[in-house]
């Protein structure tokens, strides 16, 4: 496969990432607000374990996207190694929060 092949495919496979990175964002926020004012309106307190988790993954994606970052080669394969972490976080949030409860 030649340079230039390699460089769009791995382009465009960031730029798919990226995507859904932001998508999962939007639907983790949204579900992470509707979960804290369902808690606070219906009395029971704040979501702690939700909160802290909150604080925790962000501490770890941005740790495991520095240390990806210092290890990579320079270009898309750096690009690459510091969304990794917020891509797969934001995808795990968002199932995890969508999930059907029964």
């Amino acid at each position: 496969m030649s340079k230039a092949m390699t460089w769009t495919t791995d382009g465009l496979r960031l730029w798919s990432d990226w995507v859904e990175t932001c998508a999962n964002t939007a639907i983790t926020i949204t579900s992470r607000v509707v979960l804290v004012n369902a808690a606070i309106l219906g009395g029971r307190g704040l979501p702690l374990a939700e909160m802290s988790r909150m604080v925790l993954e962000k501490q770890k994606a941005a740790f495991e996207a520095s240390s990806g970052v210092l290890l990579a080669e320079p270009g898309l394969a750096a690009a690459s190694a510091l969304l990794a972490p917020y891509h797969q976080a934001t995808r795990q949030n968002a199932r995890r929060l969508t999930r059907r409860r029964g």
